[in-house]
This record gives C-alpha cells, structure tokens and sequence, in this order.
C-alpha cells in the first residue's frame, strides 16, 4: 500500500540554484519545483507562501507544488 504525501503551507527563506528552502511550522525543509511550475516557468522569490508536498518518509524534503498569493 502507497503512503500518501503530506501537503503542508510555508514560507521560502532561502534560495540556491534549484534548491529552495521553506519554513514551514518552524520546520525547515528543503524543497524542489514541481514539472509544472518549471513548464509554466513561475518564479518563486523569498518571501512567498507556497505549499509543500512532503514524503512521510523523509520530513525535511519535499516538493513545492503550488505558489499562493499573499
């Protein structure tokens, strides 16, 4: 049975290359895009809110899967 991804809400801290980091209920987590936010080329700049899909498995890496407005 596949577990489920964990959808949290956050902020971007930090940015490196492709990778982001996001600090989510004072957990920071270090995060990628997601193909479709690469394919519609929508950037993300520190600051933004965006939520974070998150493997059960490994809390302090995700992916980030959608940039919310302020």
């Amino acid at each position: 049975m596949a577990k489920s991804n964990i959808v949290k809400t956050g902020i971007v801290d930090d940015i490196c290359r492709d990778k982001y980091t996001v600090i989510a209920n004072g957990n920071k987590i270090t995060c990628a895009i997601s193909g479709k936010i690469r394919l519609n080329q929508i950037q993300i700049v520190v600051g933004d809110r965006v939520d974070v899909e998150v493997s059960p498995a490994d809390s302090s890496r995700g992916r980030i899967i959608k940039r919310l407005k302020n």
